[in-house]
């Protein structure tokens, strides 16, 4: 009897001192402006930000879509210090911003690299949709590991 009440007595202590679990990261908005500066990138005058989503936790990551003139995609990597070529890629590709399938795209480059910014270092992943040969929406993928 004293063996069970010793059983029952260690198995609530344990109970009491587990701690809960951790809450599921969640997606927020987030600032344009914000979510470029974390990453280094520098938009050219043409580029307009279409979306911009914000996860945090231990680490922190962006998902930002960019809408610009297919011609000036090489502006927006060279000025973002982006020196890693950008090869043909079908995917699949991370989950990007809510209203943009990235899957649906028909020509679709990548890349990634890695980035210095205020003493981290951020991985920067890209995807250039270029199914319309006017118009590039730009796909990046910004996080802290």
């Amino acid at each position: 009897m004293r063996l069970l009440a010793l059983v029952i007595a260690i198995c609530a202590m344990t109970a009491c001192s587990t701690p809960a679990p951790q809450e599921d990261r969640m997606t927020q908005p987030a600032a344009p402006e914000e979510a470029l500066r974390f990453g280094g990138i520098s938009l050219p005058p043409s580029g307009r930000v279409l979306g911009v989503e914000n996860e945090a936790g231990i680490d922190e990551l962006y998902r930002v879509v960019v809408g610009l003139p297919a011609v000036d995609v090489p502006e927006l990597l060279s000025d973002s210090g982006f020196t890693v070529p950008l090869t043909p890629d079908a995917g699949p590709f991370q989950d990007s911003v809510k209203g943009f399938d990235l899957a649906a795209g028909k020509s679709v480059r990548a890349g990634e690299d890695t980035h210095q910014v205020g003493g981290r270092t951020i991985t920067r992943q890209l995807a250039v949709d270029e199914t319309d040969p006017i118009t590039a929406t730009v796909h990046l993928w910004l996080f802290t590991t």
